[in-house]
């Protein structure tokens, strides 16, 4: 219970602040990669996920994630 009460919480305060430093206006432009597959996999991911502003979020390989990264810039 102590997780989902307090660590969390402030893991997504955390990421969210994080995402926040990166991306400022309407005008920045990035990728932010998060490697760690629990963002999908584990029942909290979702609190992450929905915690960043309302961006394109793509689920697939490495590969393929590189090579659209590749396309997009």
């Amino acid at each position: 219970m102590l997780f989902f009460d307090l660590s969390l919480p402030n893991a997504v305060i955390r990421f969210k602040q994080g995402f926040g430093r990166l991306i400022r206006s309407q005008s920045d432009r990035g990728i932010v990669f998060v490697c760690d597959s629990r963002i999908i996999k584990a029942k909290y991911g979702k609190f992450f996920t929905k915690s960043i502003p309302d961006v394109p979020v793509v689920f697939d390989s490495t590969r393929e994630i590189m090579e659209k990264a590749r396309s997009w810039f």
